[in-house]
């Protein structure tokens, strides 16, 4: 997302056109975003968040206590793949 946010800041100086900011989101939409969509809609939120944290999409900070000790298993075995 980083990318297509740089592109979006291109956009809004005028250092890109509508075209070239369409072209990034196209792009972003048939690689990157099929990419994450892949991993995650899998239908199991516990290893779905698991995944996030342990690919650094979530920080740890942003999980309840209680959430973190549940998903501790989950984030462990994601991080060693």
């Amino acid at each position: 997302m980083e990318k297509l946010e740089a592109n979006f800041s291109l956009w809004r100086s005028n250092q890109l056109d509508s075209f070239g900011l369409n072209e990034a989101i196209h792009t972003y939409h048939q690689t990157e975003q099929r990419e994450i969509w892949g991993l995650y809609q899998r239908g199991l939120e516990s290893a779905a968040v698991s995944r996030a944290v342990a690919d650094g999409l979530l920080h740890e900070a942003e999980l309840s206590s209680e959430l973190l000790a549940d998903l501790s298993p989950g984030i462990a075995y994601f991080r060693q793949l």
